[in-house]
């Protein structure tokens, strides 16, 4: 079977059976597959792919993973590999694709083409990882009011927060308790972006991940806080296109 919709950890999309190459895209925490639908039709030369994690949206009823490790575990086995491939991760999920690229290389899959690292830091950056998947739900929220990354209708809706909680915890508590399974190069380009206005993520903290790689490295900016993959969308799209020009 090569229909990557028809596995759950993928949102459905248009299949381009004609495509050379597909882009698998790792969403921040406490989000789901759907915040790449914008992405699904730009190119018709590259197939995008959202993966979605489990206990969201369409996997609402699934239990949820608190584990980076674990997470990248289960997504080597369930990836589909029947054409090249890139992996694009922003935040969060930019740890889990570069754990996924790891653990592909312990199973001795195809390894992907190209690995684009967005809005984390390496790491060997990391201060004392505060620890939020702790907190009680009003601190919690009070948390991620100053993140900017969830709207003010949704923090101010109870009876949507007790849903998207849980998901937030988990996704936190998976990001600040990860530790690298492993300290050996990949042997697969990496790019990373970053956002000028971010202030937790700096140009040198992303600078870091260059020892990674044994193949090509480079860092792209653009202007924005640490989402700045909403309000960049059509650039950053275009930048992932333009790097990967040469295997489409």
């Amino acid at each position: 079977m090569t229909n990557p919709s028809a596995n759950g950890w993928f949102l459905k999309h248009n299949i381009k059976p004609h495509a050379k190459l597909r882009l698998f895209c790792l969403p921040y925490a406490g989000s789901g597959a759907t915040i790449f639908r914008p992405w699904l039709n730009r190119f018709s030369d590259l197939e995008i792919i959202p993966v979605q994690y489990p206990g969201r949206e369409n996997r609402i009823r699934e239990p949820l993973l608190k584990n980076i490790l674990g997470l990248a575990n289960l997504l080597a086995e369930n990836i589909y590999c029947d054409k090249p491939f890139a992996l694009f991760g922003h935040s969060m999920g930019a740890l889990l694709a570069f754990e996924l690229a790891h653990r592909l290389r312990a199973l001795n899959k195809m390894a992907p083409e190209w690995l684009f690292l967005s809005a984390s830091c390496h790491p060997s950056f990391r201060k004392k990882v505060k620890q939020s998947y702790l907190l009680s739900d009003k601190e919690l929220v009070e948390e991620l009011s100053t993140l900017n990354g969830t709207p003010r209708q949704v923090l101010e809706n109870e009876e949507l927060m007790q849903l998207v909680l849980p998901i937030i915890r988990a996704d936190f508590e998976a990001v600040q308790t990860y530790k690298p399974s492993s300290s050996l190069p990949l042997d697969i380009p990496i790019t990373v972006f970053g956002g000028y206005q971010d202030n937790e993520i700096t140009e040198e903290s992303l600078e870091g991940w260059q020892v990674e790689t044994r193949k090509s490295f480079n860092r792209k900016m653009f202007t924005g806080d640490h989402f700045f993959i909403h309000t960049q969308e059509v650039i950053v799209l275009d930048e992932i296109h333009k790097q990967l020009q040469d295997l489409l």
